[in-house]
């Protein structure tokens, strides 16, 4: 038979030393409970109270004396106190932060959407200020194309009346050209019946001959 020995020493110090653990949380929980019951916040509000005074008169009928005048008003400060507890305040700062917070969200939200109607209206009076420029250039180029073709038009019939006037003017040189010859002709003819024979002359008289022929 064996004999075993158990030493609960040991045990009893870490089961002793939990014991006073959890009552040292206990008194921590409770503690920490009191502190938020006992905790107090004070809140100051002033308050500008104005106060009708009378103006004091030394006589009734004083000069400048006014019956129906208003009496001067005076401005005094009424200072009052509350006590409102930590968590009620640290819950309405919360809140406020939030309600902070959602109002700067939805001014964003405002913002960005009144940033996209105005790009949108923006875009929409460049688009159209781009299409009436366009229809306006169109136009010109339309205006500017009649207009060069008039003048084409016109430069083509001034050159057809110029060149039908030439040609009528060359014409009516080529139909004198013969008469001319013959005038010619008979210059030379004359002349070389002279005694004394011009000779530039006669010479000049043979170019017009030659002249006179080759243009026929």
């Amino acid at each position: 038979m064996a004999i075993v020995n158990v030493d609960l020493s040991e045990y009893d110090a870490i089961r002793k030393r939990n014991s006073e653990l959890e009552e040292q949380v206990k008194e921590l929980k409770k503690l920490n409970d009191s502190l938020k019951q006992g905790a107090k916040v004070i809140l100051r509000k002033e308050t500008v109270v104005e106060v009708n005074v009378p103006r004091p008169r030394y006589g009734r009928f004083e000069p400048g004396f006014d019956m129906e005048e208003k009496p001067t008003t005076r401005r005094t400060i009424e200072s009052s106190e509350s006590y409102v507890n930590f968590e009620d305040v640290r819950l309405k700062v919360e809140n406020a932060m939030q309600n902070e917070v959602k109002r700067s969200i939805y001014d964003r939200d405002c913002e960005r959407r009144a940033y996209a109607d105005e790009k949108n209206k923006l875009d929409g009076k460049y688009n159209g200020m781009k299409a009436d420029l366009k229809k306006t250039y169109e136009k010109k180029e339309k205006d500017l194309e009649a207009v060069y073709q008039d003048k084409e038009r016109d430069l083509r019939e001034k050159y057809a009346s110029m060149t039908g006037e030439f040609e009528a003017k060359r014409l009516r040189i080529l139909n004198k050209l013969p008469k001319i010859a013959t005038m010619a002709t008979d210059l030379r003819d004359e002349l070389n019946k002279c005694f004394f024979k011009p000779k530039l002359a006669i010479k000049l008289a043979n170019d017009i001959i030659d002249f006179s022929i080759k243009k026929e």
